[in-house]
């Protein structure tokens, strides 16, 4: 079964889940360890965002979707971004309790998607949600493959984390696929010439929220802080080193998200979580 069609057989389940952060006094959750809890509380701050931003896109093309089963996914992958919006929202109004400027960090942006809003066409708007998608579906890859990433977590953080990835794995090839179809399949050069452009958006985002977060932390002239944030990136558990090979697929002419198959991974995480997210 090629990819096209292993994407057609996913069903887009979206699961209206409440998580609830109030209990939890503080802002290093995962395994008390400040700078592996600081790169998951900074990721955070870009979703709710962002996710709007992939409904717009992918919204505008939706009549010009012709194959019903596409029709059907993007219902899916719409409702599955709502829930995620909601959900995160609320994990950054805990942030904003524990000291970190989130709300600032919310409406930068805000402003970054509210520009590329304005001034970029509906098919380029397509094509940066395609790339995007692209980076929340390695590191959901990620986090349903390597339990060790997510080890010593507070439960709640946890499973908001997994029950994401799970469904970023369902949906990740929509956006793709409604760019595919309304290009003709012919939009290759558009796809690589944004997802390098976002890329080097992503990081400076990433780099502006990271200074902010270590300032509200009181490490914001430490390089000791920076370098061990560096080491959590790019060292070990190096979570932005282990998804640059499969970033890098994205360049390919024959790239399909569904290319790296991980069903069984999602399947798998599911029934572990089947106790904590029904």
């Amino acid at each position: 079964m090629n990819s096209k069609d292993i994407s057609r057989t996913v069903e887009i389940t979206p699961r209206d889940q409440n998580f609830s952060f109030a209990d939890i006094e503080t802002r290093d959750w995962l395994g008390g360890d400040t700078f592996r809890s600081l790169v998951f509380n900074a990721l955070s701050i870009t979703f709710p965002a962002g996710e709007r931003f992939f409904i717009r896109s992918v919204k505008a093309f939706r009549g010009d979707v012709r194959d019903e089963t596409l029709q059907s996914q993007v219902a899916g992958f719409m409702s599955q971004e709502a829930m995620h919006t909601r959900e995160h929202v609320r994990y950054n109004q805990r942030l904003a309790e524990h000291g970190y400027r989130a709300t600032l960090l919310h409406e930068e942006t805000e402003a970054r998607f509210a520009f590329a809003q304005k001034h970029t066409t509906d098919l380029q708007r397509l094509a940066a949600t395609c790339a995007l998608e692209h980076f929340t579906a390695i590191l959901a890859e990620e986090l349903l493959s390597e339990p060790d990433l997510l080890e010593g977590a507070r439960e709640a953080y946890r499973d908001i984390w997994l029950w994401h990835a799970i469904e970023e794995s369902e949906h990740k090839a929509v956006a793709f696929d409604v760019y595919q179809e309304v290009t003709g399949g012919k939009g290759y050069w558009l796809r690589v010439r944004t997802m390098l452009m976002v890329t080097l958006l992503f990081l400076h985002h990433m780099r502006r929220i990271f200074n902010v977060m270590l300032k509200d932390m009181g490490l914001g002239r430490s390089l000791r802080a920076r370098l061990q944030l560096n080491w959590v990136l790019w060292g070990r558990p190096g979570l932005f080193r282990r998804m640059m090979l499969r970033w890098a697929t994205y360049f390919r002419p024959g790239f399909h998200p569904w290319d790296h198959d991980n069903r069984k991974d999602v399947q798998e995480v599911e029934q572990s979580l089947a106790y904590a997210v029904q």
